[in-house]
């Protein structure tokens, strides 16, 4: 009598109808006894409750799993991002000794115009690369050591110009000293 009366309070509870119990199942196959200890709870669609429980967690977990590690990916490419890139801190130092190379072969001087862009460009891939846009840096570095080559080029071009017109200057000396000894 006492099981009738819970098993009444059960199937007729908020709790009962709130999620979604429609009555009861046998466990084991033609087993025709009214025990309610032996009996299962079916939801909608003749599932178990325990096993809608268990796909339901399962769900929970897998989500939660999925979005710590969303979280643990996003906060790891973000480091990955903001660190420096081997492949940008090699073009810099490439720049670098590019724009000291020019400097030494008198770029400054002989080709100020070319050796100013060298400049402005190494200081937009550093500054890129601070700002973590590194493939602005590395464009950047590029064209500063190709800039830094060129006004190194034409600083040479300039050296040999002013040395052939000095040749020029006395080998036309020279010239005029023979022809004035007969």
């Amino acid at each position: 009598m006492q099981r009738q009366k819970s098993v009444a309070i059960i199937r007729g509870s908020a709790r009962a109808r709130d999620a979604g119990f429609t009555g009861w199942r046998r466990r084991g196959p033609g087993d025709d006894r009214d025990d309610v200890a032996r009996r299962r709870p079916l939801r909608r669609g003749g599932r178990p409750c325990d096993a809608r429980r268990s796909a339901v967690h399962l769900k929970r977990i897998v989500a939660t799993v999925l979005g710590a590690l969303s979280a643990v990916i996003v906060a790891l490419s973000a480091v990955g991002c903001s660190s420096h890139n081997p492949l940008v801190s090699a073009k810099l130092a490439q720049a670098e000794r590019a724009v000291d190379e020019a400097q030494q072969a008198g770029a400054a001087v002989r080709a100020p115009v070319e050796f100013k862009n060298a400049r402005d460009k190494l200081m937009a891939a550093q500054t890129a690369m601070e700002k973590g846009r590194h493939e602005r840096a590395i464009r950047s570095a590029e064209q500063a050591g190709i800039d830094a080559e060129y006004a190194r080029a034409r600083a040479a071009n300039q050296r040999v110009n002013a040395m052939a017109g000095e040749m020029n200057q006395s080998l036309e000396a020279l010239r005029q000293e023979l022809e004035r000894t007969p």
